[in-house]
């Protein structure tokens, strides 16, 4: 298991990449919803990840 740390900010933690397929009527319903809560789907989707390791 990898412990992430907390203290860490996205700008002080190295950076990757990721790709990955999905459901375009997915991402257009994501893509949709995070620019009506004026947010970045980067920032949201490392949330989500974020709070999933938490649930570990």
């Amino acid at each position: 298991m990898v412990k992430i740390s907390q203290s860490k900010t996205a700008t002080e933690d190295k950076l990757v990449r990721m790709t990955f397929d999905a459901p375009a009527s997915l991402r257009k319903a994501f893509k949709v919803k995070a620019a009506s809560e004026d947010k970045d789907m980067k920032d949201v989707l490392c949330e989500l990840m974020r709070e999933y390791i938490k649930k570990t």
